[in-house]
Parts: structure tokens; sequence; C-alpha cells
């Protein structure tokens, strides 16, 4: 993601983030407060964070979603027309929920849907185990997913099923 700021003989592009990871999705701009509202792969492939980069200065970034709900690493969220106020979807690995917040310090507001029903429901089932690991071939890193049975014993054999 760049930026275009006036400088005093012409233009400059300057990078407001860089690294190995992925914006994937631009939320919004807020013109008074100079920032720009992102969700990124920043901490892996498979998470998604809502992050908020200043377009002055050092375009110091910041993950507006870490820590803010347990167990839930996906995210999605959608900004009010003044960007003062935000829904923030938690989409997994916990049951989704959906959450209001107010933009200058993330505080939660209200739960606008937590699921209650689902939330009970799953934890009357024996659900799988996910395990998450990393492969290293040659100078490749591949992401492994693991489901494993709920009652999961390390000496009992069990068929196995590989996606690729």
């Amino acid at each position: 993601m760049s930026s275009s700021q006036p400088n005093s003989s012409n233009d400059n592009l300057q990078s407001i983030t860089s690294g190995d990871w992925d914006v994937s999705k631009i939320l919004g701009y807020d013109e008074k407060q100079h920032k720009i509202y992102f969700l990124s792969t920043e901490e892996l492939p498979r998470t998604r964070h809502l992050y908020s980069a200043s377009t002055k200065g050092n375009f110091n970034r910041q993950c507006l979603s870490c820590d803010l709900i347990n167990n839930c690493t996906y995210f999605r969220a959608t900004f009010s027309h003044n960007m003062a106020y935000f829904l923030l979807t938690c989409e997994g690995p916990r049951i989704p929920m959906v959450t209001v917040h107010r933009t200058s310090d993330t505080e939660k507001l209200f739960d606008l849907e937590v699921n209650a029903r689902v939330q009970k429901t799953v934890a009357e089932r024996q659900m799988p185990k996910r395990e998450y690991l990393d492969i290293k071939i040659q100078d490749y890193k591949l992401p492994l997913q693991i489901l494993k049975p709920a009652v999961f014993m390390e000496n009992t054999h069990y068929p196995l099923l590989l996606i690729v």
C-alpha cells in the first residue's frame, strides 16, 4: 500500500506498509485523522486482522483487532460513514460474533450478535480439534492443518485423508 504526499518540489510516493504479508482489503480512509483502515494477513496467512496506518509522518501501523476478542483471529469490519464507529465481525476460529466499537480507542460499546444458541449447541457436541503446523520443504514453508477427533488418543491408529 502506498501514499502520495505533496513534497516541496514534487509529489513523493511513499510506502505505507511493507513486509512479507498482504493487505487483503482496504476498508476506509479518515480524512480528519489521516488514517487508512485495512485488513491484513500480517500475523499469519490464515488470519485477518483490522489495522490502521497513519498517512502522515512515519506511517505507524496499529492492529486494532488484536486481543479484542478471545480465540478470534479472522475478522471482517465495516465503518460508519464518519469513521467514528466500526462493526467488527469475528469469523473464527470461535463461534462468529459481531461487536460495535468506537474507532478512536477501539472500546467495545456493545455486542450486536453473540450467537448464544450456536455456542450452546457446539458446547454440547464433540468437535474435532485443529492443529496447525508448518512443513519445511527446501526453501518453502508449507502450512498444514490437522483435524483430530475430539477424543484423539496418541497411541490409536486413525484413517488418514490428505487434501492437497
